[in-house]
């Protein structure tokens, strides 16, 4: 909700000028990339200065900043950056910007800012010439003589919309000076800057969106690296997450702020010792004349030559000396290596400070791991950053980086940089680079199938553009695909398909089978389904937990969880149907109902307890339909929930008797019992609604709260009750055979319930047995708790669509008349994808109140 700020903000603007002229004469891609690093200039000042970008406008940026001082030295450093890019580049290739602040207290809403001290910040940057800043005198009066600011007084300006002129000042800022000057030597500076690496300014980088915390963190690094302390920040994360973006994004700005940036990569099979440097001083070698090149090297070259191709020609004619017996052997040859390659940096450094990027440091050999220790060991000062990444789910203690780690960590000679998941509103961000402002339901179906992995999402949204399930509405991107239907895309399966091949073969196969019982498990599930020894399933998991696969719940002994949603999907997709019913099959447990076994299981490791009635939310439907199983997971979260087959149906018992209501209402107390649970929550849904009802009545000092979804007081419709299903459907299901019982309750269900559920329920339906068949329809059928309504205590929420023509929605009005203190909620968001976002709300909200009302 929109809410003035208690807090005086200082307003800034910015805005690129001649963008349109800079198009034309450049072309699209040439201006594109022009525009690119422009932004990237002025997000590395607002970053130096603390300052929190609100939004992008156009070729410009609105930021909002606690501190006058701050934001103002923020605008004299964008100016001061952009001068320098400038002297960098053609004519054609440079850049004005024009800025203006004011400041105030605005109306904020969420992260933006509205109301007269923004409008008056825009209009005094649309005011300003190019390389100009504008500010109001409130903005000079506050800042004062702090920060050695000279402003030019301009008097009261005009500006659009503002009814009466406004007085204002131009702040006079001069090009910053250099700081790199004291490092500098009489080497000659190459002719011409060093280029990017091609890695790090490829055209095809995607948006970058949110990491300031990490850009700050960064920043500050690199100012201490500037004055000559050598430092070492790394980058560390799961695949796709972001890593070599944001060294790519921090390395432009370096780069355009006139450092000097080297990149070298590591292999997982390495071709050379020391890959990562060898890459980077052939990138470097390749800005220097030979001679200039030779005279740098001096006879550092010898060595660095049987490694550097480019740095043998530059080095010919330099003696590669016999080495004299009784000389260091392989250890003085490495040593001088080191030294060699550690000289060149240095003097690559004095030119102008120095970004080294090491990337992809898990598969770094051990040589190039003792290069980076010695280089950053060295005691001579160098304007020297180096910017590392790694994955941390490849990396086990014994690993090389983590014995290199442990080193320099005694040193504290590192900064650590864990990179996470991006939050919603980054994801949005990014979606919305792809094609305007997405629906939030689109946005949440994506995070929630990504967990925020920027690569993951990129692959997603290619992937639904590929075959056709994306596209724009009302100048939106959004797909009309549910969550568990959005798939997952080549190039992540491979990504996840290379990590699950580090691990054993026993350990694959426990993650299968625990793929089959959730995103969460537990170890006496998995111990009912493998034939491995107690020790060696642990081992297994143990396997597993290190490449960070999976992960222990907190405060939740035996409870692990897979560490990716994705993960999950993709082990799960891979089993057949068959194998998958099998498996789950064996991972359940069973209650005991008067000598009748009844299947079921617990989801969540924590919470109140929830149990659910109904054929539609079964573990036999759970297993066969990965959109209920995802319900089923969001609300395990929030709660244990306890899923149970009905007797005659999925892995319970069917035996010839005991299909009443009044036997039913003892099968879910023999649940319970097994369970251990004296009260719960009842999740009443469809068929299971009666079942709820009567043993909410029946049993009270159990039930804390009764949720009623999509169901009916009588099931079958009479002549004083229209409102259930016909009786007739009922009877024609009793004299058809099995393929088409299973064909006649998918066509039924599929009013209520999207196709694959539907044919999940039907396929169960197909299976059960004949003799039990009519027995099982006849005691749904007969089901009526008209008369105990006004009985039920226990507080209750109904739940129903409008558009229900199964069950009608006087129906649940029928309930929320007669049931005492009801509350009614008739939204389409139950028809449409099962549970929408507003309904998970709605539920985990009475599942919380009730229980906080029920006490412990």
């Amino acid at each position: 909700m929109a809410q003035a700020s208690s807090d005086t903000v200082t307003v800034l603007f910015t805005d690129l000028v001649g963008s349109t002229e800079l198009l034309e004469r450049l072309g699209d891609d040439a201006a594109e990339s022009v525009r690119r690093a422009h932004f990237s200039l002025l997000r590395h000042a607002v970053a130096a200065r603390g300052g929190q970008e609100v939004k992008t406008l156009g070729d410009g940026l609105m930021v909002a900043f606690s501190s006058a001082i701050d934001a103002l030295a923020c605008a004299v450093a964008m100016q001061q950056a952009v001068h320098r890019h400038n002297q960098q580049q053609a004519e054609e290739h440079r850049l004005q910007v024009r800025v203006g602040l004011h400041v105030g207290e605005p109306i904020r809403d969420e992260q933006d800012y509205f109301g007269m001290p923004v409008v008056i910040a825009r209009r005094l940057c649309d005011s300003a010439q190019g390389s100009q800043i504008l500010v109001s005198e409130l903005v000079r009066g506050l800042v004062g003589s702090r920060g050695g600011h000279a402003f030019r007084r301009l008097g009261p300006l005009t500006l659009k919309g503002l009814a009466e002129p406004l007085p204002a000042c131009e702040v006079v800022w001069e090009p910053a000076v250099e700081g790199a000057e004291a490092h500098r030597t009489a080497v000659a500076k190459p002719p011409r800057p060093l280029p990017l690496p091609p890695l790090l300014a490829g055209g095809e980088r995607t948006a970058f969106v949110g990491r300031e915390r990490e850009l700050q963190t960064l920043l500050e690094c690199w100012g201490q690296a500037q004055t000559g302390q050598r430092r070492l920040v790394l980058l560390a994360g799961e695949p796709g997450i972001g890593k070599t973006r944001l060294a790519a994004e921090f390395a432009v700005g370096a780069h355009t702020d006139g450092a000097t940036v080297l990149y070298g990569r590591a292999d997982e099979e390495a071709l050379i010792p020391c890959q990562p440097f060898v890459e980077a001083l052939v990138h470097n070698t390749a800005a220097y004349p030979a001679d200039e090149l030779r005279a740098r090297l001096g006879t550092s070259g010898a060595k660095l030559a049987t490694l550097v191709s480019e740095l043998a020609e530059a080095s010919a004619g330099l003696r590669r000396e016999a080495r004299p017996e009784g000389s260091a052997g392989p250890e003085g040859e490495r040593y001088r290596f080191f030294e060699a390659v550690s000289s060149l940096l240095t003097e690559a450094s004095r030119v102008g400070p120095l970004v080294l990027v090491l990337d992809d440091l898990h598969w770094a050999d051990k040589p190039t791991l003792l290069l980076l220790r010695y280089i950053l060991r060295r005691p001579e000062p160098s304007p020297l950053l180096i910017l590392g990444t790694y994955r941390d789910t490849e990396l086990a203690r014994t690993h090389p980086l983590s014995e290199t780690l442990a080193d320099l960590r005694r040193d504290r000679a590192f900064e650590r940089i864990s990179l996470k998941g991006l939050d919603e509103a980054e994801v949005s961000a990014l979606i919305g680079a792809w094609g305007g402002q997405p629906p939030s339901a689109f946005v949440r179906a994506v995070y929630e199938q990504t967990e925020g992995n920027p690569f993951f999402i990129e692959e997603l949204l290619r992937h639904l553009a590929e075959i056709g399930a994306i596209y724009e509405r009302e100048g939106r991107l959004t797909t009309d695909l549910t969550v568990a239907r959005l798939g997952i895309p080549e190039g992540v399966k491979e990504v996840i398909g290379r990590r699950l091949a580090r691990l054993s073969e026993e350990c694959n196969s426990i993650l299968t089978i625990a793929s089959v019982i959730g995103r969460e498990f537990g170890l006496d599930a998995l111990e009912r389904a493998s034939d491995l020894p107690g020790d060696r399933l642990l081992q297994s998991l143990e396997e597993a937990i290190t490449a960070s696969v999976v992960s222990e719940v907190p405060l939740a002994v035996g409870r692990y969880s897979f560490s990716h949603a994705l993960i999950h999907e993709a082990l799960y997709g891979e089993l057949t149907t068959t194998r998958r019913v099998r498996l789950h099959g064996q991972t359940l447990q069973y209650a005991d109902s008067n000598g009748v076994k009844l299947a079921y299981e617990v989801l969540g490791a924590s919470g109140p307890y929830l149990i659910a009635v109904g054929i539609s939310n079964c573990p036999a439907v759970r297993t066969r339909n990965r959109l209920t199983a995802r319900r089923w997971e969001r609300i395990s979260r929030r709660c244990r929930v306890i899923l149970y087959d009905r007797r005659g149906v999925g892995y319970s018992a069917a035996p010839e008797r005991g299909y009443s209501l009044l036997a039913s209402v003892g099968d879910l107390q023999a649940v319970l019992d097994a369970v251990g649970v004296e009260r719960a929550v009842l999740w009443g849904a469809a068929d299971g609604g009666p079942l709820a009802i009567a043993f909410a009545v029946q049993h009270p000092d159990r039930v804390v709260g009764l949720l009623l979804l999509g169901t009916t007081a009588k099931y079958t419709s009479a002549e004083d009750f229209a409102w259930g299903v016909n009786p007739a459907v009922l009877e024609a299901f009793l004299r058809t055979d099995a393929v088409d019982r299973g064909r006649a309750v998918s066509q039924i269900t599929r009013t209520r319930q999207p196709g694959s559920e539907a044919e999940a329920i039907g396929e169960l339906m197909k299976r059960v047995p004949g003799r039990v068949w009519p027995k099982l329809v006849g005691g749904i059928g007969a089901a009526d708790v008209r008369s105990l309504l006004p009985r039920v205590r226990a507080p209750t929420i109904i739940i129903h669509d409008p558009d229900n023509s199964y069950i009608p929605v006087e129906a649940a009005r029928h309930l929320h008349q007669h049931i005492p203190g009801s509350q009614l909620e008739v939204t389409d968001e139950y028809a449409t994808s099962v549970l929408g976002e507003s309904v998970y709300r709605t539920i985990e909200t009475f599942i919380e109140e009730v229980t906080a009302r029920s006490g412990p």
